[in-house]
């Protein structure tokens, strides 16, 4: 039963009720292939019977196996051998490998495997990238500021589809946190949004389609990392608020789902320190007041709970190899996510399970669910591969899924300035400057290229590291034009603690702000900024005269912002997140 914190913020949930229009729907997909929709069709037959009859022939071991998910990337070569040996229960698929090259590695594995497998991925943009043929999706937060579900569901939908014909199943998304805190530097763009509502309505969504389609769908990151200034994939993290406080913030995506029938098959532990239910430091996945207390008991889920990688710095700075290994599954964690040594793992969670009556019980506790899970999707009756030939040569043959991310891209990409004597940029002379706050991405660097092919014959300059002050000067003087489109690429990434621009980029966009061109201080008002991430960068734009936000850097995105600057097409998004008060300097 929930108690009185959670129930009270799910008072009048039908004013956020997460409904699909059928039709929205349907129309979005009205081009994609009949054949590859008719073989999405989930087989869920014998489920019980095959969970009852797995679970009375596996030994204790297996059953721990069962609990751990390897990394296909680190484990190398020796994945086959911890698959067929060691049984383990999933696999994390890399997101760069090659659709054609994962299809066969993951048959090839599910065939090794005598229970098939979770093939799990974060794919929170899709299954794509911009160099297949395959989806690379707008950012959740570009689907929060459609302010429309339906969007929700599609990117579910497609992704599913997508997914399960490379031989994924798992999709470690959507992401439910609420981001609160401007200042997040690894979530930001990956959730829909800081309203707490919005984040239930478009999670529910996307976990009910993605079940529909064949995908366990996976909440991330509970009890909430949205209101952090850490990124834990460094250092532990700490949440903010009361009981009262998180019960209408980071806990009600969760309550939401619970409640409305539309909970995800899984949900996934974050490394945060909650002081409101822990009075020491102690990360969420360790915790049996938040993993059992919290979500168990006063939440009501039943279903997996997958902890975050086990090789972030939140945990392996403060625990043992054995802690990390045996406290999560103490604290109620069913999935222990990406061990560094899968074998040892296996080895220490046995070994412990066999001398403790009541760990033992949780083991078989957890590997019942996983099993639970595994049918809930059909992949008992999907045979070997578990991998569908057919669905992958029809994808793969031609880019079926980029009007639905051109149609989120329209729908998304923000005005947040825009003076009412703007001139479009068809014509007339201005130069394009880029500045990336990431220098090693081949998707940023097409997206850089493709709009300077949709701006022919303009001087175009691109700031991809950091800079020293003379560089910063000399690279603005170079410019020639009054008027300037400065793209901002601003790319999350693990570690920095930062979602912006580097030191030495920001003095390139102080001196165009401030109107230096050429060693001469000119007017300011013609510079316009299509920031293309993390959009709270805005409020560092208080004198640009345009200020565009799109949530992402794949080509759809950076399409429509283009667009939108030629006057091409009326953008449309609503900004889904609060941006603080603008000011003049970074």
């Amino acid at each position: 039963m929930l108690a009185a914190s959670v129930a009270g913020c799910l008072e009048g949930a039908e004013t956020i009720a997460a409904t699909v229009d059928v039709d929205p729907l349907e129309q979005l997909f009205r081009d994609y292939p009949a054949e590859v929709l008719r073989q999405s069709a989930l087989d869920t037959t014998g489920a019980a019977a095959w969970v009852r009859e797995t679970m009375s022939a596996m030994t204790l071991r297996e059953m721990a196996a069962q609990l751990v998910i390897v990394d296909m990337a680190s484990a190398g070569e020796r994945v086959r051998t911890l698959v067929e040996n060691h049984g383990v229960g999933g696999v994390l698929v890399p997101r760069v490998l090659p659709p054609g090259e994962l299809r066969d590695r993951l048959g090839e594995l599910q065939e090794d495997s005598t229970i098939p497998l979770l093939t799990a991925a974060d794919y929170e943009r899709g299954a794509g990238r911009f160099s297949n043929n395959l989806t690379e999706l707008p950012s959740s937060m570009a689907v929060g500021a459609t302010g429309d579900t339906t969007f929700a569901a599609a990117v579910a939908r497609l992704t599913a589809i997508e997914s399960r014909a490379i031989g994924v199943n798992t999709l470690f998304a959507p992401v439910a946190d609420v981001n609160a805190n401007p200042a997040n530097p690894i979530i930001n763009i990956r959730a829909f949004g800081d309203n707490p509502r919005q984040v239930a309505r478009f999670s529910a969504t996307y976990a009910a389609e993605a079940a529909r389609w064949g995908a366990i769908a996976t909440f991330k990151h509970f009890p909430g990392h949205g209101n952090t200034s850490e990124d834990t994939h460094a250092q532990l993290a700490a949440v903010p608020g009361i009981k009262s406080d998180l019960a209408t913030t980071d806990l009600l995506p969760y309550a939401y789902a619970v409640s409305t029938n539309r909970t995800p098959a899984a949900v996934m532990t974050a490394h945060v320190w909650v002081p409101a239910y822990d009075s020491q430091p102690t990360p969420a996945t360790i915790s049996p007041d938040i993993v059992t207390g919290l979500l168990r008991d006063e939440i009501g889920f039943r279903g997996l709970v997958i902890t975050d990688d086990l090789r972030m710095g939140a945990l392996v700075t403060r625990l043992s190899v054995e802690d990390r290994v045996l406290r999560p599954i103490r604290a109620g964690a069913d999935v222990l996510l990406t061990p560094e040594d899968p074998v040892a793992a296996i080895q220490i969670l046995h070994r412990a399970a066999t001398q403790d009556r009541a760990l033992a019980e949780r083991v078989r506790l957890s590997a019942r669910r996983v099993l639970v899970a595994k049918a809930s999707i059909g992949l008992h009756n999907l045979g070997g591969s578990a991998v569908s030939t057919n669905m992958y040569d029809v994808l793969m043959g031609a880019p079926h899924g980029r009007p639905i991310a051109d149609a989120i891209a329209r729908a998304s990409v923000t005005h947040f300035r825009r003076a009412q004597d703007t001139e479009d940029f068809r014509s007339g002379d201005f130069d394009v400057v880029h500045i990336s706050n990431f220098t090693r991405s081949q998707s940023i660097t097409t997206a850089m290229d493709s709009v300077d092919a949709w701006f022919p014959g303009r001087e175009s300059v691109r700031f991809n590291t950091e800079l020293t002050d003379a560089e910063a000067m000399a690279g603005v003087s170079s410019l020639r034009s009054d008027r300037t489109v400065v793209f901002v690429y601003l790319r999350l990434a693990s570690g920095r603690g930062d979602a912006g621009l580097l030191k030495g980029q920001q003095r390139v966009i102080t001196r165009l702000l401030d109107g230096v061109l050429d060693g001469a201080r000119k007017s300011a008002r013609d510079v316009h900024v299509v920031l293309l991430g993390n959009p709270y960068a805005a409020a560092n734009l208080g004198r640009a005269r345009t200020v565009m936000l799109g949530y992402d850097q794949t080509l759809a995105t950076a399409r429509v912002a283009v667009e939108g600057l030629r006057g091409e097409v009326e953008l449309r998004g609503v900004l889904p997140v609060t941006i603080p008060e603008v000011g003049d300097a970074w």
